[in-house]
């Protein structure tokens, strides 16, 4: 990504005067940078989370926050992340990269991307159970559930969504300038209507969701009980869940999983190979210390490039 730019962010700090940042902070974003670098993604965050805290309205630690996230195939995680990054400085010189993170960590959550340019507009996409729901965005008529992406203009918009036999559900949400904002609400069967049975839905497949897990796993956890797929497949009740996938010779692949009622959420774990991840680790390391003798023996002009200027200037500027 074209915005690390890590042994070069803390020093281009140092040279602007006009405000000086809080040296803690400074020292949670830098290592949680350099742990990036160095593929010690949980590290990482730990150190953004903690940099984000420190100074909640700077979107540098949201931005990396999203690269962590969408290094793991955490994709909802990058997708907050980035977003609160567009939020916080929609007019940021990492701009650019950042939606490019979040559209990716969009469409590997299996998400319809919008394939137009957007520019200041923004764009909407609504899922939820049950399908067929009418969408209704400001009192006028955009479609139904599942609605794919759908150009509106940016801003707060209220958005109501309706099907006979179910719970109205009305929310409000921003819609950010330049992506597509996901709505993602499920209704509540209307026990003063009609039946599920009549209206041609299973009542099981109300209380469960299904995970699809590939078949050459060694084993799976979810809130740390192990569980055994049939067929592929693991049922669940709907919500968010820690899953946990093992492969013998890799990392362990840990995710959260949002889980709907009535449809089946299908993973691709990407697995990390464990003796590469601890080869590369070395070498980083071994990078990094480079990286600081070069910087004794004066080679200031490589420090002083735009990309860390830039992330010098995100810093001060909030």
């Amino acid at each position: 990504m074209s915005f690390v730019r890590p042994v070069a962010i803390l020093i281009a700090l140092t040279t602007v005067v006009a405000a000086q940042p809080n040296p803690v902070l400074t020292k949670e974003f830098q290592d949680g940078v350099d742990a990036f670098r160095l593929g010690k993604f949980d590290e990482a965050k730990q150190h953004l989370l903690k940099a984000r805290a420190l100074d909640p309205k700077l979107p540098g630690p949201n931005r990396f926050l999203a690269a962590v996230a969408q290094a793991q195939g955490d994709w909802q995680g990058c997708i907050d992340s980035a977003r609160l990054a567009i939020e916080l400085n929609p007019r940021s010189g990492e701009i650019a990269d950042t939606k490019k993170v979040h559209d990716e960590c969009r469409m590997s959550a299996g998400r319809a991307p919008y394939r137009e340019e957007l520019g200041d507009s923004a764009a909407i996409a609504v899922q939820g159970t049950p399908p067929g729901a009418t969408v209704k965005v400001g009192g006028l008529n955009y479609g139904a559930t599942p609605l794919e992406p759908r150009p509106i203009t940016a801003g707060k918009i209220e958005i109501d969504i309706e099907k006979q036999g179910w719970k109205p559900a009305h929310v409000a949400v921003n819609a950010l300038p330049g992506v597509v904002t996901d709505v993602i609400v499920d209704l509540e069967p209307d026990p003063n209507a009609q039946s599920n049975n009549d209206l041609g839905v299973s009542t099981t497949s109300l209380t469960t969701g299904r995970l699809a897990v590939p078949s050459d796993i060694s084993a799976i956890t979810i809130e740390g009980q192990s569980h055994k797929a049939v067929d592929g497949v693991v049922t669940l009740p709907p919500g968010t869940h820690i899953v946990v996938i093992e492969r013998e010779g890799f990392d362990p692949w840990r995710r959260r999983v949002r889980i709907v009622a009535g449809q089946k959420n299908r993973i691709e774990p990407v697995f990390v190979a464990t003796a590469a991840r601890e080869k590369k680790e070395k070498l980083g390391m071994a990078l990094v210390g480079t990286g600081a003798a070069i910087g004794v023996f004066g080679f200031v002009a490589m420090l002083k490039s735009e990309f860390a200027m830039k992330d010098a200037r995100e810093i001060n500027r909030l």
